[in-house]
């Protein structure tokens, strides 16, 4: 006997061959039926038609609600707990206090005058430069840096640079010196970190905040070392 018809028989029935045949031919057919019968086809799409307009009914439902308004009768719910990564703004907050800091100290070393649109701020040439120079002298350093700090603090605000001498000498002299000088703190300025955009000018003797001699025409170095400045002034744009 075949032993494939033997596997094909239901009943394992080895005696009757076509009976095994003929009885696994209603199973098959009735499967392949199952398959292209359009009315289950159509239960079913009814079926999921159903359950997606319930969960549209749900979502309206839902958006009824707003967030303070009490929980409908019947509303069931899970609290999922919240996951992510808390930022520590601590040192953000330390480094901006740190800065503020730093620029009123620098400010008030500096005593700069400030208002809401400009910052003044102004260097005795006697601390910047030696007697009839314009390179920049050591001590001066510590200031400047000071005003570079300022200048960080308020990179968009104009920066003019402004050179003044004393009386004493010839006007041309001292209008070429004032220059001279003006530039050498803007070269430096730059050179250290401050990027605002600036422009240098040259007085010489003609803006005097002192006088150059006492009442009786007699010299007056306190008044002549007052003059002796660079004049820094910080504008808001």
């Amino acid at each position: 006997m075949d032993p494939a018809l033997d596997m094909l028989s239901p009943s394992g029935d080895a005696e009757n061959p076509l009976a095994a045949v003929a009885d696994f031919r209603p199973h098959r057919a009735a499967a392949a039926g199952a398959m292209h019968d359009p009315v289950r086809k159509t239960a079913q799409r009814h079926h999921g038609a159903r359950k997606k307009g319930c969960c549209l009914r749900q979502t309206a439902e839902a958006q009824k609600y707003k967030l303070n308004d009490p929980i409908p009768p019947g509303a069931t719910g899970k609290v999922l707990p919240l996951q992510g990564k808390v930022t520590d703004l601590k040192g953000i907050s330390s480094a901006v206090a740190g800065k503020v800091d730093a620029l009123n100290a620098a400010l008030k070393d500096l005593g700069a005058r400030a208002t809401d649109t400009e910052i003044q701020i102004e260097l005795s040439s006697d601390v910047l430069f030696d007697f009839d120079k314009s390179d920049l002298r050591p001590v001066a350093l510590p200031s400047l840096l000071k005003v570079v700090t300022v200048m960080q603090s308020y990179p968009a605000y104009v920066c003019t640079i402004g050179g003044h001498t004393d009386g004493k000498g010839g006007k041309e002299y001292n209008q070429k010196l004032s220059e001279r000088r003006a530039n050498s703190v803007e070269t430096w300025l730059v050179g250290h970190g401050a990027s605002n955009q600036m422009n240098t000018q040259g007085f010489g003797d003609t803006k005097p905040v002192a006088a150059n001699t006492k009442p009786n025409r007699s010299d007056d170095p306190e008044g002549r070392q007052k003059n002796r400045r660079v004049e820094i002034t910080l504008k808001k744009p």
